[in-house]
């Protein structure tokens, strides 16, 4: 259910139950649209989580944890600055519309009791988060908004904050409808009602009347009279969630919570975190994206380079064939014909300068063999990097397919800062070790699959054991699989090369041949790229990938 102003009324009880008197001992900013508030109530600690981002605002209790950035944005340091060691007064809902007033009360410059404001907006992509001392001065908001951006109200520190304009709906806490003649017109009618919440009232309103479903839903919220509960869908994951149990519903479906701030966590955090995590791996993809087109560029420009390169042979044996025939150049000639010695005498046609004498031209045509012989080196040497960059990038972007935690995508962003491919982010803390995926053959045996290059040597180098199998494919970029048995059988070999032929480029062929030795044999050669190893003693194995047999393996 969307954050509508029934479900934002809901929210506020919550808040002023758990809250009243607490103390806010830290303010964190996990990311760039989300606020975490740490406060001691009630003998415990809480987490308030205020998040303004378009896609899932929302204003609730939270026991999910996130690391926080190495170093805070100066809001951040603004709300650390005014609220640290703030007591909670209270939160005030808005007329029922998705706006809401926290009272904090903390100490001035002058150590004296001063309340501030912490006004939240949950309005979409208009959302905000806006900080105001006693009087309603803006001091500062997570989204300023200039005359630019809105001629209607703008948010700016220093402004006298001001509501958003009415929508001229009506209050349903005060009125009631006599008639709806649809779950539209009673969203649109009335302040605070989802569509959602107008479908629920057109159910109930199947053993009554409409006004008196209407009336009897938003007695629910008047006298907070909540059961939330999360809607699950046949696979038991979480669909959506509601303040109080749904009629349109079947019981076995909507799965109770003890409050609506463990409800919206159970449901929203973890799309939450997979939205953030397709973000981010959406930025890293049109990152690796545009350096493989810049590399494909290099390349063609290369190219046409080297096609350059291969006239010097003919610049060396005009120059040759000239020294050998100066007797026989005119002077003021612009070109000449002689026997080639390089092709049984054949007549060799030679441009020349008309301005400069037989010798000077054979020492003209020297001097260009010098220099674009030196240049053939060069771009021999350069192509071949280019080569490398391109296959790297490559790799990275299909790795990137395979990502499924923000872990593996650092890991991802971490080999393009070692590249230098992007600005190296600065970090005091340790960061978390991405792991490789897990699974069971049908013997039980344990297979590992590296996601990425740096997983691939952490799976290799340093967690199989010497006599564990290694599966690579042949010639294809893709995971490395380790299966973590001295004697397997042929099953769990064959179950093992066929993880290693799904998660690689070859995934979509029709055979894929893998490679299968001993961890002992596999080598990581000096200097190599990240994911590159050498291996011998291997056996080769011509499998077929297949996604249904992947999905009965058992992963951990």
């Amino acid at each position: 259910m969307p954050m509508d102003g029934l479900t934002i009324g809901a929210i506020v009880f919550e808040l002023n139950e758990a809250l009243a008197g607490g103390r806010i001992d830290k303010v964190n900013q996990p990311e760039n649209d989300e606020i975490h508030l740490l406060l001691y109530a009630g003998g415990e600690q809480r987490k308030l989580l205020i998040c303004t981002g378009a896609a899932n605002a929302r204003l609730h209790l939270t026991e999910i944890s996130k690391s926080n950035p190495p170093s805070a944005s100066p809001f951040c340091m603004l709300l650390r600055k005014h609220l640290t060691g703030a007591r909670f007064l209270r939160a005030r809902q808005v007329e029922n519309e998705r706006i809401v007033f926290l009272s904090l009360e903390g100490r001035n410059d002058f150590h004296e009791p001063e309340e501030k404001r912490l006004i939240v907006e949950i309005m979409g992509k208009h959302s905000n988060l806006i900080l105001t001392d006693q009087n309603g001065r803006i001091l500062d908001c997570i989204r300023r908004v200039n005359a630019a951006m809105s001629r209607i109200r703008q948010l700016q520190p220093g402004l006298s904050y001001r509501l958003p304009p009415s929508q001229g709906r009506t209050d349903p806490f005060t009125h009631s409808p006599e008639t709806i003649s649809s779950p539209r017109y009673l969203a649109d009618s009335f302040t605070g009602l989802s569509r959602q919440a107008a479908e629920e009232i057109y159910a109930r309103a199947e053993s009554s009347t409409l006004k008196s479903a209407f009336d009897g839903y938003i007695d629910l919220y008047r006298t907070h009279t909540f059961s939330p509960v999360v809607l699950v869908d046949e696979q038991n994951e979480p669909l959506d969630y509601f303040a109080v149990k749904q009629m349109r519903f079947q019981d076995a479906r909507q799965k109770p919570y003890d409050s609506l701030s463990l409800a919206i966590d159970a449901c929203v955090s973890e799309r939450d975190a997979a939205l953030r995590r397709q973000e981010r791996a959406r930025d890293l993809r049109q990152k690796i994206r545009s350096l493989i087109e810049k590399t494909e560029q290099k390349r063609a420009q290369q190219a046409e380079k080297a096609q350059e390169c291969d006239e010097m042979e003919t610049l060396r044996i005009s120059g040759e064939l000239l020294t050998a025939n100066l007797f026989r150049v005119p002077r003021g000639a612009s070109e000449i014909s002689l026997p080639n010695f390089y092709d049984d005498m054949r007549p060799f046609s030679i441009p020349l300068d008309p301005t400069l004498s037989g010798a000077a031209n054979a020492q003209k045509f020297f001097k260009k063999y010098a220099k674009l012989k030196t240049a053939k080196r060069l771009l021999d040497q350069q192509t071949a990097e280019t080569a490398r960059e391109n296959e790297f990038l490559s790799d990275l972007a299909d790795s990137l397919e395979t990502c499924e935690t923000a872990e593996d995508l650092a890991d991802i962003r971490r080999e393009l800062e070692a590249k230098n491919y992007l600005k190296t982010s600065k970090t005091n803390r340790k960061e978390t070790p991405s792991k490789p995926m897990h699974f069971l053959s049908s013997a039980g045996l344990d297979i590992f699959v590296g996601k990425n290059n740096t997983q691939n040597d952490r799976l290799t180098l340093h967690f199989a054991s010497p006599d564990d199998l290694w599966f690579h494919t042949r010639d294809i970029h893709g995971s490395h699989v380790i299966l973590h048995a001295e004697n397997a059988d042929e099953r769990s070999i064959e179950e093992a090369a066929m993880l290693a032929a799904h998660f690689s480029k070859g995934r979509q062929d029709t055979v894929v041949p893998v490679d299968c030795t001993r961890r002992r044999f596999v080598k990581k050669p000096a200097g190599c790229l990240p994911g590159k190893v050498i291996y011998t003693h291997q056996n080769t194995y011509f499998i077929r990938a297949d996604s249904a047999k992947i999905k009965e393996l058992r992963r951990l």
